[in-house]
């Protein structure tokens, strides 16, 4: 990556104004199942922008992710780690690493000007969890949206039996969704029925993937006609 700094362009912010970051999950002292870990976060008073490269301007930006390494807060200095750590930038309030290993690993986020330096004062957040042991390969994570009154996935493939996390987002300010999963289109057979949750919010459900291979249905049942796809289990 070229990271370009652009000379007298630092910004400030009124204390009123003061941009905010939170780690929403994962959460504190939480234990994770599977290898597969996202990221999620809230921010205020601060614009989320792809304009990565361009000159800082003052309430806008994008996000550094890093796994295991304490956000940099020099000012001035582009907040870039050493070769060898695991990190992202992104204009996203989400972001996946996968590959996770089991043990104990904590996440830090920070908020960083278009060139991005860091904020002033710098703005971070970090939590701490923990990777339970794969336990065979038994547990699957799968990563679903509903933005737009639609899923951001069209077909889920979990392998069978194996037990499912569904790391549901919503995204839709105000309005409700769910995942449910049935035998088929018809909707004959409900295998499962995710609470309904209110954007924007998200929400892990879990279950177990039917032993039989096949293909199966997936839904929101607040929206069935708009929002489905085909789960499919190998």
């Amino acid at each position: 990556m070229i990271f370009t700094i652009f000379a007298g362009c630092t910004t400030t912010y009124p204390t009123s104004k003061t941009p905010q970051i939170t780690i929403t999950q994962p959460q504190n002292g939480a234990t994770i199942s599977g290898t597969d870990l996202m990221v999620m976060i809230q921010v205020s008073n601060f614009n989320i922008v792809d304009k990565q490269g361009q000159p800082a301007v003052s309430g806008e930006g994008h996000v550094h992710y890093y796994l295991d390494y304490n956000a940099p807060t020099t000012q001035g200095q582009p907040a870039v780690p050493p070769t060898g750590v695991i990190w992202q930038t992104i204009a996203s309030s989400t972001y996946t690493f996968h590959n996770v290993t089991a043990g104990s690993h904590f996440v830090s986020v920070e908020l960083v000007n278009n060139d991005h330096t860091p904020l002033n004062p710098a703005v971070t957040a970090k939590v701490g969890f923990t990777v339970s042991s794969q336990g065979g390969g038994q547990t699957y994570n799968v990563y679903l949206t509903a933005n737009g009154l639609a899923f951001n996935l069209s077909t889920i493939t979990v392998p069978a039996g194996v037990t499912v996390l569904v790391h549901f987002t919503n995204n839709d300010a105000g309005v409700p969704h769910n995942l449910a999963v049935y035998d088929s289109s018809a909707r004959t057979t409900n295998l499962f029925k995710g609470t309904i949750i209110t954007g924007v919010s998200s929400i892990i459900y879990t279950f177990t993937a039917p032993a039989k291979p096949g293909s199966y249905w997936f839904q929101c049942d607040v929206h069935p006609n708009s929002m489905n796809g085909n789960f499919v289990v190998t």
